[in-house]
């Protein structure tokens, strides 16, 4: 890994970071291989990934799975080491945050993971889940815990009722809502969802992201949802990175990138979506390559109808192609007639599909 860069330092205890231009998250160049097969080969999760995240913004990571999502948000996170590359929060290399510095990263990114309930520790009740963060950042008196928890149960839509409950006698969705809850207790700056609406029932699933997109607009946090659900991303989220095998092989404005998409495994993953609750089952031919053996040149050439002989020769990276436009393609579908999808039709349909009047989210939750 390379060397530390000089930074600013975080300030430890309650201080908040002054507001600036800086991108709270900014990935240099980042790679992750693991390796397999005793140490004889190694597995690519990440490979030469470049992203930014302002504060306040909402960004999508969406692909199939193996695409290197998770692996992603687990080096953002600081829960792996990066194998190269540079994961920075604000001007501060993550690899070397002090004892302080990490504190007040743990406070300042909360995550939601796609096992809600079993990121909950079972023997909790609802209060103490939601006070511990709270007390441990030092961000109340004692007094003031019991009016915070029910401060985070109204933000949430829960009643409060629920508080002297363990996960247990939850439904799925208070569970979810429990979870996001918990991750806002410490006033976080940056919110990261890894599938958190995943395997919920459509109407639940619905209310949740409706919550979530009014919390990222009220609260003004920086959003990083992790889906390999487009309509989920169209939804919540106002940039969309798309990522195969390690890379982010298209990123821009959500809209954007569905009116007309660059990349064919965009325009794949947009024919392959036929609503916004449904799973992805990309109709592109052959097998996704190993990350272990990944092919020479481009690495989605075999799947790929736009595949010419260069394609074999040389790998793209990515490069910028507008104002706020990435791409890792050699022959985007800018010149291709007919490249584009009708996404008015889906936009719309996603629209109609998740939209829930607020004073629906108090309905009975199924379990």
């Amino acid at each position: 890994m390379t060397g530390p860069m000089a930074a600013v330092p975080i300030p430890a205890g309650d201080t908040r970071p002054e507001h600036s231009s800086l991108p709270l998250f900014s990935l240099l160049d980042v790679e992750k291989s693991f390796a397999i097969d005793g140490g004889r080969r190694r597995l690519r999760a990440l490979d030469g990934v470049r992203l930014t995240v302002h504060a306040g913004e909402s960004i999508a990571l969406v692909g199939e799975s193996g695409s290197g999502k998770s692996t992603l948000v687990r080096v953002m996170l600081g829960l792996e080491q990066v194998s190269n590359g540079r994961v920075l929060f604000g001007a501060n290399d993550l690899s070397s945050l002090d004892r302080a510095q990490r504190r007040l990263f743990a406070r300042e990114v909360a995550c939601i993971y796609q096992d809600a309930r079993g990121s909950l520790n079972p023997r909790m009740t609802v209060t103490d889940l939601l006070a511990e963060p709270v007390r441990l950042h030092g961000l109340r008196e004692r007094a003031e815990l019991p009016g915070r928890v029910d401060e985070l149960l109204a933000m949430v839509g829960l009643p409060a009722d629920v508080r002297a409950k363990v996960p247990s006698e939850l439904s799925g969705g208070q569970v979810r809502r429990v979870a996001v809850a918990r991750a806002l207790a410490s006033e976080p700056r940056v919110l990261v969802a890894d599938e958190s609406v995943a395997g919920l029932d459509v109407s639940v699933q619905a209310q949740l992201l409706n919550l979530l997109r009014d919390l990222q607009r009220s609260q003004g946090l920086a959003m990083v949802f992790v889906t390999h659900d487009l309509g989920v991303a169209t939804y919540l989220c106002e940039r969309v990175a798309v990522m195969y095998l390690g890379r982010i092989v298209e990123l821009g404005r959500t809209r954007e990138v569905l009116a007309a998409p660059l990349h064919p495994y965009t325009r794949g993953l947009m024919r392959a979506f036929p609503r916004f609750d449904a799973p992805l089952v990309v109709s592109l031919p052959g097998e996704i390559p190993s990350a272990a053996n990944l092919p020479a040149g481009c690495r989605f050439r075999s799947r790929c109808d736009r595949a010419r002989p260069d394609c074999a020769l040389e790998d793209p990276t990515q490069r910028l192609v507008g104002r706020d436009r990435h791409l890792a393609c050699l022959h985007p579908l800018d010149d291709a007639p007919g490249a584009g999808v009708d996404s008015r039709r889906l936009i719309e349909s996603v629209d109609r599909a998740v939209v829930i009047e607020p004073d629906r989210r108090d309905l009975p939750e199924r379990p």
